[in-house]
């Protein structure tokens, strides 16, 4: 006891009440237990948001033989902007309802193990909705990048639309339709393959972004219960910051922006050349959300059969301790 015990003891003790409140304990153990359940929460948001990247890029670079889906910039937007807030506010997220009914953790027990294995499915389901929306878009960039007429300095000085032809009928038709559907372009060849690399990289770029504001939510249950047992609207952080990410987004996508220096011929026909993106059509944000909520139902599968049958600790709905907490303090 920190007021009635004596300095003997209060030496000797490996805990000091200062208060001699016994209920102390009780609210101490609940606050560090949320404090570490919201920086699970944050550690593997921000791990799951990133592998998707990395393999995104190495497969179309490497393999595919693609120029990059991001941008320097783009990357470091998403990193700190967009990924950043959502981030935030999970460290503040309220404790669940049944905290104090969780057994406790043994001390050499880690916590790494669940995190990579949420961040490597997670990143597996980005991976491929990035790739959904930018292959096609990339392969027309790389067909109509062989018809144009470049001078000694690599610039681009025209366009021979009979190669360009010859070379889109090896396209396949799904690409070519989806090239025309989900930008507003009417015509393959109005763009340069820069340009159509840009509307690549927007719908990529967007892609990541608004798979990750699904993914917080889906971040904050874990491997232990279904995302809908979780009050969706209990953390107003949370909300605001995927309100200013999106708001950002819209600003990179949809304001035009040009860099003090002089244009450089590939930049002709880019609506944004800070960000290297394009307008996006109302269909491409239709695809886009049909793509995350499709993922998104895919991930909720994979954390009930890996939480289920494999790390063994699915929890199911959470169950109310609102009158042992009342009781105790």
């Amino acid at each position: 006891m920190g007021i009635q015990g004596t300095d003997v003891t209060r030496e000797a003790a490996q805990m000091v009440l200062a208060d001699d409140n016994f209920a102390t304990i009780v609210d101490a153990v609940h606050r560090g237990r949320t404090i570490f359940q919201n920086m699970l929460k944050f550690i593997r948001y921000l791990i799951a948001s990133n592998f998707d990247e990395i393999l995104t890029v190495f497969v179309c670079v490497v393999f595919l033989g693609l120029k990059s889906p991001y941008t320097a910039i783009q990357i470091l937007w998403i990193n700190l902007v967009t990924d950043g807030l959502p981030a935030i506010a999970l460290s503040v997220d309220p404790p669940l309802s049944d905290i104090m009914r969780q057994p406790p953790r043994k001390k050499d027990e880690g916590f790494m193990k669940d995190i990579y294995i949420f961040s490597i499915i997670a990143g597996i389901l980005a991976f491929a909705s990035s790739m959904i929306v930018f292959v096609p878009l990339a392969y027309v960039g790389e067909a109509v990048s062989v018809g144009e007429i470049l001078n000694a300095s690599g610039e681009i000085t025209g366009a021979d639309l009979g190669v360009i032809n010859a070379e889109l009928i090896n396209v396949p038709q799904w690409m070519k339709s989806f090239a025309l559907t989900f930008t507003h372009e009417s015509s393959l060849t109005a763009l340069s393959s820069e340009a159509w690399y840009a509307h690549a990289r927007t719908l990529n770029f967007t892609m990541s972004i608004v798979f990750e504001m699904f993914n917080v939510f889906i971040t904050r249950s874990g491997f232990e219960r279904s995302t809908f047992t979780i009050n969706p609207v209990n953390n107003p952080w949370l909300w605001g910051s995927i309100g200013l990410a999106m708001s950002l987004q819209m600003i990179a996508i949809y304001v035009p922006m040009q860099p003090l220096a002089p244009v450089s011929p590939f930049t002709v026909g880019i609506h944004n050349t800070i960000f290297d993106s394009m307008i996006m059509n109302g269909y491409a944000w239709l695809l886009l959300i049909a793509i995350c909520v499709g993922a998104a139902a895919l991930m909720e599968l994979m954390k009930f059969i890996v939480g289920k049958f494999i790390l063994k600790s699915w929890i199911g709905r959470a169950k109310k301790e609102k009158k042992v907490i009342e009781a105790a303090v």
